[in-house]
């Protein structure tokens, strides 16, 4: 080839920039030519190394304008540096192919920006995951027969669109027909993701629809994403035709003019994974599937294998080396980049303490003190840890919350608030939400094969996901349960199993049964949820619309006081007068010292800066219980076991243990405290007690700790009348033993909603459903 080309100088300005004595040698040191099919470049090491070769020239600038042609001399030299180095008949057929990858490509393009203007250039984009194809063959060249003349002929299909030779090129055949020849053809992996960029709080405040763009994987990158992942992808940006889509092994034949409409992908060259990560020996989240890829580790063969396990020095370098780029790989985006004045404003949050950060949260809400400090916790999250055993199941520290009550009382809110401050929050509402949209949905694409489609809860992983109108889903229930407990979603669909990550906190609002919450039946009454899943929120909160003289004043003082066009200058303290101070060490009643905490603040903390704080506390804090903190949730715990146990039937199990125990690590997190104190515990058993007393508390006034799953009290009686007149129809009597009502409330399985039967008879005969006679015989009235 000519000197002058190019593409040849470009090459030979690569090969001696990567050479041992070259400015860019100590990039190679790590990579065994003989065997690698891939180099993994750090972006910015690799930048600053070429510029200090050639002070003049910008590689980031060169990468970006002319993309595909400098990867490909980058790829020629690492080819002809393994020739020199590398016995000539060790070379498989792959050695004149090594793809060189560049990680940490900045900056960063948002998906919303790609126009034209980044056909043919390097960009790099972040979003999630929310489809991933199977993986099949791509053919890259293929050999083609003429069935005339015999002739080979050698084509390459670019895009992987099938186009034959139009003729054959001996000069004496005219042949138009060929057959191709499937075995020696040349493909490689190919795999297509759809990237759906990060919700950002000014796209949806602006109500702007997600943009999304497909991401096409081959090689080495294959099998490195599941739906609902955050990835941060560095490619080149392509234009297809719906044609060239549709001949990769489309059923279309594809046949017409070609479309003047082109479709905008994205040719991957890296991707950095942060949201999956891998189990290591000891049991801990030791290695990401970012860091498998960055390390460049080299072939894993059976000799290498048995020499990993049976080193332990190289098993232990092997383990902190993962562990740094892991680190690396889990920190939050947001924490990342955090600045001085962001640090300065997180201590100053948290020198306020827990109060402070339960008024910032939702301020247009006044009011529901105690709910907004449960979403705060969960918001939070605690700390996942495994139970004993190095291969026993993590036990989730995302905590769960459902808020019931009347319209209007600021419940929406409240949960968009919680989607908006999250660092990874997902809002839904449940009047358009289907089954598929909650957990996974199953599409096929133009080839026929299978596609797994994240729903709400897979995007929402190591996030919040925020339902609302949460009752409008009631046949949808059932798909949660997996999610709720063990945080992942089976799908067992088009002969494609597998399970998906979906630890995430839910956070539901749902409006009772006739728009009213009547406390005369049981929250699954008011709500006909299963007991399954009621049983799995940690915290269940019940609003319920009560007129109150001091209450409507301070709310619609509070209401008119944002709608007037000069808002008064002055500290908003809502304190009702009679009320006794409480301390910060009286902990009994945390409603009540909330309530009065409320008026000490001023301005609340903005939402963006809440987001920050949320994120700094979940990455950093991992609080661990005290002695006394452990003495007073057990107690608690014990306590509740006791009252539950006086029936027949008991709705306390170890769940709210660890509810308990969640909700307390929580509380150390959002002050920024590794270790949960007595102080804590105490607090977060006043909230669970107000919980408690919402969910069990009837229509008088009175606790039953026997209310929170079955049928209340008035339903059993109707139930059991309804039972003895349709006998009384059929035994035309209106008679009954003792017996025979005994046994009739067996079949009718009320004897498994009353803890007396006794005691159930006399209520019907004080209430003159039945009559007790002389002879000991009941008359139904």
């Amino acid at each position: 080839f000519s000197a002058d080309l190019p593409w040849v100088k470009a090459t030979k300005l690569f090969r001696a920039f990567l050479a041992p004595d070259g400015a860019g040698g100590g990039l190679m040191r790590s990579v065994d030519l003989e065997k690698a099919t891939q180099v993994v470049f750090d972006f910015n090491e690799f930048t600053q190394k070429f510029s200090e070769m050639d002070p003049e020239s910008d590689f980031g600038n060169v990468l970006g304008a002319n993309a595909h042609m400098t990867l490909q001399c980058l790829g020629l030299a690492l080819c002809s540096m393994r020739r020199d180095v590398a016995n000539k008949d060790s070379l498989g057929p792959l050695a004149n192919h090594i793809s060189p990858r560049f990680v940490r490509f900045r900056p960063i393009t948002s998906i919303r920006q790609l126009k034209s203007i980044h056909l043919r250039r390097f960009v790099s984009v972040r979003g999630n995951v929310v489809r991933v194809s199977g993986v099949c063959p791509l053919v890259k060249r293929a050999d083609f027969t003429c069935r005339k003349c015999g002739e080979l002929i050698t084509k390459s299909i670019p895009d992987g669109k099938y186009q034959p030779p139009t003729h054959c090129e001996n000069p004496k055949c005219k042949g138009r027909q060929f057959r191709v020849d499937r075995a020696s053809a040349v493909t490689v992996d190919y795999q297509k993701i759809r990237l759906q960029e990060i919700d950002e709080s000014t796209n949806s405040i602006n109500g702007a629809v997600p943009r999304t763009i497909d991401v096409e994987l081959t090689g080495e990158l294959v099998d490195l994403v599941v739906p609902g992942d955050v990835v941060t992808v560095s490619g080149v940006v392509k234009s297809l035709t719906t044609e060239s889509l549709q001949g990769r092994g489309s059923r279309s034949k594809g046949k017409g003019r070609e479309s003047s409409l082109l479709i905008m992908v994205i040719e991957a060259n890296a991707i950095e994974n942060k949201s999956v990560v891998v189990k290591g020996d000891d049991g801990n989240d030791t290695a990401s599937r970012q860091a498998i890829l960055e390390t460049q580790q080299p072939e894993c063969t059976q000799d290498s294998a048995l020499q990993y396990l049976t080193d332990s020095s190289q098993r232990k370098q092997q383990k902190e080396k993962s562990r740094v780029f892991n680190e690396n790989a889990q920190k939050n985006d947001i924490v990342a980049n955090l600045t001085d004045l962001d640090f300065k404003m997180i201590v100053k949050a948290q020198s306020f303490g827990f109060e402070f950060l339960v008024y910032s949260l939702c301020p247009l809400i006044l009011g529901h003190e105690h709910v907004k400090a449960g979403l705060l916790l969960a918001l939070a999250g605690g700390t996942n840890s495994a139970k004993t055993g190095k291969n026993a199941p993590i036990v989730r520290g995302d905590a769960h919350v459902l808020v019931v009550g009347d319209p209007g009382l600021g419940k929406s809110q409240m949960l968009k608030a919680c989607a908006t401050v999250s660092p990874r929050g997902v809002y839904v509402c449940g009047n358009t939400t289907s089954k598929s949209g909650l957990t996974v949905s199953m599409n096929r694409d133009n080839s026929g094969e299978h596609s797994l489609e994240a729903g709400a809860l897979v995007l929402a992983d190591r996030g919040v996901c925020c339902i609302d109108e949460f009752d409008k889903i009631q046949y949808e229930h059932a798909a949660l349960l997996e999610a709720m407990e063990q945080q992942m979603i089976s799908v067992a669909k088009a002969g494609i199993v597998c399970s998906l990550s979906a630890r995430t906190a839910i956070l539901a609002a749902a409006n009772p049964i006739g728009g009213h919450y009547n406390r005369s039946k049981t929250i699954l009454e008011n709500l006909r949820m299963s007991s399954p899943l009621l049983s799995r929120f940690d915290l269940v909160f019940i609003l319920v619309d009560k007129p109150s003289t001091g209450t409507d004043e301070r709310i619609a003082d509070y209401v008119v006081d944002m709608h007037v066009q000069k808002r008064r200058k002055k500290s908003r303290k809502h304190k009702e007068p009679g009320r006794a101070k409480i301390t910060a060490s009286s902990t009994e009643n945390l409603r009540e010292y909330l309530r009065q905490k409320m008026g000490e603040f001023r301005d609340p903390l903005p939402p963006e800066m809440l987001r920050k704080y949320l994120a700094f506390a979940r990455h950093y804090c991992h609080p661990k219980l005290s002695r006394p903190a452990c003495k007073i949730l057990q107690g608690f715990y014990l306590e509740l076991r006791r009252k539950g146990a006086e029936g027949d039937s008991t709705p306390i199990t170890t769940r709210q243990l660890e509810s308990l125990i969640r909700l307390a690590q929580a509380r150390a997190k959002l002050e920024l405290r590794d270790i949960v104190t007595e102080n804590d515990a105490k607090e977060i058993v006043s909230l669970m007690r107000d919980s408690l007393l919402d969910a069990f508390t009837d229509d008088i006034g009175v606790v039953d700790y026997q209310r929170s799953a079955g049928m209340s009290m008035s339903k059993v009686c109707k139930t059991f009348i309804t039972r003895l007149n349709r006998v009384s129809k059929q035994e035309q009597t209106t008679e009954f033993t003792k017996e025979q009502l005994k046994n009739e409330a067996q079949i009718s399985k009320v004897l498994d909603h009353i803890p007396n039967f006794d005691d159930f008879i006399s209520i019907l005969n004080d209430q003159s459903y039945i009559i007790k006679k002389k002879s000991g015989i009941y008359k139904l009235m």
